[in-house]
C-alpha cells in the first residue's frame, strides 16, 4: 500500500497513530494507579490494542522510525509488566514522548 500519494490517507493514519499513542498513555497512566487486578486486565487490554494502532499505522505510513520506536515501546512494555518499576515506567514514558515528538514532525 502507498500512502504518499494520497494525503487524505495520509492524514487519517496520522491521526489514528497519534489516537493510538494517547490511548496507550492512558492506559498505562490508569495501569499504574490501579489497584485492582480485574481494572488493571483491562487497561493492559486496551494498551494492547492501542500498540496494534500504532503498529498498522506505521506500516502503513511506511515509516520505519515509528516502527522502530514502536517495537521499543512494546519491549519496555512487556518489560514493564514482568519488573513494574519506577525505572522501567520512565522507559515507557520516554518512549511516549518520543513517538508523540517523531509524529508531530
Amino acid at each position: 500500500m502507498q500512502i504518499s500519494g494520497d494525503q487524505p490517507d495520509k492524514v487519517q493514519y496520522q491521526r489514528e497513530f497519534k489516537e493510538g499513542v494517547k490511548l496507550f498513555e492512558k492506559g498505562f497512566k490508569g495501569l499504574q494507579q490501579s489497584k485492582l487486578d480485574a481494572q488493571k486486565e483491562e487497561y493492559e487490554k486496551s494498551m494492547k490494542e492501542s500498540l496494534q494502532v500504532i503498529q498498522d499505522t506505521a506500516t502503513a505510513l511506511m515509516n520505519k522510525k515509528l516502527l522502530q520506536m514502536k517495537q521499543q515501546l512494546d519491549k519496555d512494555y512487556q518489560n514493564y509488566l514482568a519488573h513494574p518499576t519506577d525505572t522501567n515506567a520512565t522507559k515507557i514514558q520516554q518512549d511516549i514522548d518520543g513517538l508523540k515528538k517523531q509524529s508531530n514532525t
